[in-house]
């Protein structure tokens, strides 16, 4: 039994293979002792060892690097039949294919070429070179498609091929299209639905102040008309001094409901603390001239409560009502205003010790404690009148309703 080595200067690829020779057949066996592939090939003798070898010779990948385009490198290394394919992302910067012929020796006339079916249909031939590179493949499938020759003439037509799918970029993906125009026609749908809520508030806000100016100016510009009417006709026994006194009363009265108004549809004014000052400007406008006594004590926060306007309007119109039903219906010397807080409520205490009070309240534009029960019910709160040593009023409300 004989063994004899051959080695790459020997005209082969592979990095070495021995040629086993049984001397009773005469019989040579070509061992592969280093690929994975572990193939034999049965010669009947020596003379025809070289034949034989060539025409079973075979193509294999031995190795694919890429490089993307954060300069990261990638490596695969393959043999035969251990792959039906490669996936490269899209970010792919430089691509090296490594192949050769496996097994068997063949001559140093060994050439190679190859197509990239997909990108083009050309084949290209290899000189003195077993690479193939690529530079920024475009997404899609290809087909990476090799052939060899050991002579000029005569090119082994049955192709090696690997199948080669560039990822997408994912926003060009379907399924992030998709996303992208369903998030697009939310937004549309979002934005005309603000636009809509927006026109509504306007609307609304609108309403409110006709509503606001009727309630508030109606009653004292009908006043106001109604008394020069009669001033001029002098159908009415009371002097002139009298008319106009009332007269320039109901101007004030109109003049301070349209300074209300006002205030209250001023955004910047939606804090507890603006409209405490409000109140306590009211106050003191309202009882000084009357020699009262006032105590008022106002909500002491680190940070700033926020209150919408109906709730601040209603309030207000509420505590304005109250200090006016003290001005003109009560006796009273002391007068006590406070603002608490309970978690998410808020608690108003108008309190005064006056003794003289009437069973039904008249206010500057005739409106009593059913109006101030009206007020309550819109805002959510709740509100309780007590008689003991004067009259108190309690409002609890939540600052927080919309």
């Amino acid at each position: 039994m004989l063994f004899k080595r051959y080695r790459l200067i020997d005209f082969f690829c592979i990095s070495c293979c021995f040629i086993l020779n049984i001397g009773a057949q005469d019989s040579t066996y070509i061992l592969n002792g280093v690929t994975a592939n572990k193939k034999e090939i049965h010669v009947e003798n020596q003379d025809s060892l070289i034949k034989i070898a060539a025409e079973n010779l075979k193509l294999n990948f031995e190795k694919v690097s890429w490089y993307n385009s954060s300069k990261k490198s990638t490596s695969i290394i393959f043999f035969e039949n251990d792959f039906t394919g490669i996936k490269l992302p899209y970010n792919n910067a430089f691509v090296k294919f490594e192949f050769a012929t496996t097994n068997f020796p063949i001559t140093t006339n060994c050439k190679f070429k190859y197509k990239l079916r997909g990108l083009y249909s050309s084949w290209i031939t290899l000189e003195k070179t077993n690479e193939v590179i690529f530079t920024h493949l475009p997404p899609g499938a290809y087909n990476l498609e090799i052939v060899y020759s050991t002579n000029e003439d005569n090119w082994k037509m049955k192709t090696m091929g690997i199948p080669i799918i560039v990822d997408q970029v994912y926003y060009k993906r379907w399924w992030f299209v998709v996303i992208s125009i369903c998030c697009f026609v939310l937004l549309l749908f979002f934005i005309r639905k603000y636009e809509l809520n927006h026109l509504k508030k306007m609307e609304a806000l609108k309403m409110k102040i006709s509503r606001d100016l009727h309630d508030e100016l109606g009653s004292a510009l009908t006043g106001i008309a109604i008394k020069s009417d009669l001033l001029l006709e002098q159908i009415d026994n009371k002097s002139k001094k009298e008319f106009l006194s009332e007269i320039a009363e109901e101007s004030r009265c109109a003049v301070d409901a349209l300074s209300d108004i006002v205030w209250v549809i001023d955004s910047s004014n939606n804090s507890i603390q603006n409209l405490s000052d409000r109140m306590e400007s009211i106050l003191y406008q309202y009882l000084t001239p009357l020699n009262i006594e006032i105590t008022f004590q106002s909500l002491q926060t680190k940070k700033q409560i926020l209150i919408n306007q109906d709730c601040r309007q209603h309030v207000f119109l509420i505590f304005k009502e109250a200090i006016t039903n003290i001005m003109k219906h009560s006796n009273a010397t002391k007068v006590f205003v406070s603002i608490t807080k309970n978690r998410k409520n808020l608690k108003l205490t108008i309190k005064d010790n006056g003794t003289r009070i009437t069973n039904k309240f008249s206010t500057l534009n005739g409106n009593g404690i059913k109006n101030m029960k009206l007020r309550v019910e819109k805002i959510h709160g709740e509100i309780q009148f007590y008689y003991n040593k004067g009259f108190t009023i309690e409002l609890l409300f939540n600052y927080l309703n919309k």
